[in-house]
């Protein structure tokens, strides 16, 4: 997230009821944005669930880099554009 914004606006992932934190997520200081990096376990599976970012500031337009690495090894990754509501893969 740009660092024009505080801190606390950075969004955080919205998940099913079967996942949780396995560590406090982090906000980093970075030189020009700031970074949400944190690690969930879901104890099913995520096929077929939704999962998304919530924004406590809805109103700020701002493209969001999602990256998802499953304990597979799979991964995924995607830019969400301002105007994209949601991503399917």
């Amino acid at each position: 997230m740009p660092k024009a914004l505080p801190p606390r606006a950075v969004p955080t992932p919205t998940l099913p009821e079967t996942c949780g934190p396995r560590t406090e997520p982090t906000v980093t200081n970075l030189a020009g944005a700031w970074l949400l990096e944190g690690d969930w376990q879901c104890e099913t599976t995520l096929a077929g669930q939704v999962i998304g970012m919530a924004f406590p500031y809805p109103e700020f337009a701002l493209t969001t880099v999602i990256r998802v690495d499953l304990a597979s090894g799979d991964r995924f990754a995607h830019v969400l554009a301002q105007e994209e509501r949601t991503w399917h893969d």
